[in-house]
């Protein structure tokens, strides 16, 4: 899709999809992050808050495809690249892994001291039940990337995911009026809390809207509606966005700890707040873009970035 808008100049706007070269090394000028992320985004302060925990050698357990592969990235690229931690070994598995066995049996005598992991889907509902049943929990700390406990899969799980921490730019249990108001909304509209897929859909429908409003609805003059909608700024359900001049959000990123309402719902409660939060977190463009895009290959590890002559 974003090959065709590239060619079509038609204006895209991407809640959801995280690659992070969309808005970094292969930019479309008119395809936009309302409300959206890349996936690197949140796991960089995310890396950097472990670090600050006196956690120092990490064992990572991630989906073995690109988004899994720039998430471990973000974390790895503070927590190693920049902090010097020690990433005392890698685990990829597949999308679609039925059985973590092979996986959380190689974690004991691994010398970490914190596990983090990233699963989508079902495979985040079956791994933290598998990290429960190999005794793991409340005795190995578990950190996960931004979908593995979202709210979308958090209202399959129970007792083996409450107090287990992650970090995202969404965080339902956030005290505030803008998040607690389209909660209850949606609880009552659905029964049940919303995740991040709900909350970023929704603010970018808001944000796309009042783009419309600026240009008195006339969408067919391209510019001036894309130009409107990047001059937004919006106090939402995910919190206070606004556009960077690579077209993706500066978001607020949260360190969550699920836990259990009083109508016996989970849901993720900040513990720790970043604000103002670039996907290049605090490299800037520059030095940020002269590495490679993270994947299998490039996690942003000491002697990686040493080799590429970034410090």
């Amino acid at each position: 899709m974003a090959d065709y808008l590239k060619t079509a100049g038609t204006p895209g706007f991407y809640p959801i999809v995280s690659a992070d070269d969309l808005t970094q090394r292969q930019r479309v000028d008119n395809v936009i992050r309302v409300a959206g992320w890349s996936s690197s985004q949140p796991h960089h302060p995310f890396g950097q808050w472990a670090y600050d925990q006196g956690y120092r050698k990490v064992l990572t357990i991630c989906s073995d495809y690109a988004f899994g592969q720039e998430v471990c990235g973000g974390f790895l690229r503070t927590f190693a690249g920049e902090k010097g931690g020690e990433v005392v070994k890698q685990l990829w598995d597949p999308v679609g892994t039925p059985d973590f066995s092979s996986y959380l049996s190689q974690i004991p005598g691994s010398g970490m001291d914190a596990v983090f992991a990233l699963q989508v889907g079902a495979d985040s509902v079956r791994f933290v039940r598998q990290w429960s049943d190999f005794g793991y929990k409340d005795k190995i700390p578990l950190i996960g990337g931004e979908v593995l406990l979202d709210q979308s899969l958090l209202r399959n799980m129970g007792p083996e995911a409450e107090g287990l921490i992650s970090a995202g730019h969404w965080a339902e249990g956030r005290p505030v009026k803008e998040t607690q108001d389209f909660d209850e909304a949606y609880l009552k509209e659905y029964n049940q809390l919303p995740s991040y897929y709900a909350a970023a859909c929704y603010s970018a429908a808001e944000w796309v809207s009042q783009g419309m409003q600026k240009v008195n609805g006339n969408t067919a003059d391209r510019k001036p509606f894309l130009d409107a909608v990047r001059g937004l700024e919006l106090d939402t359900p995910l919190g206070h966005l606004k556009l960077d001049s690579y077209g993706n959000p500066i978001a607020t990123i949260y360190v969550r700890r699920v836990e259990r309402r009083p109508d016996g719902k989970l849901w993720n409660v900040p513990i720790q707040t970043f604000e103002g939060v670039s996907q290049f977190w605090t490299f800037g463009p520059d030095k940020f873009l002269k590495q490679p895009v993270y994947s299998r290959d490039f996690q942003g590890l000491p002697d990686q970035l040493k080799s590429l002559g970034i410090q």
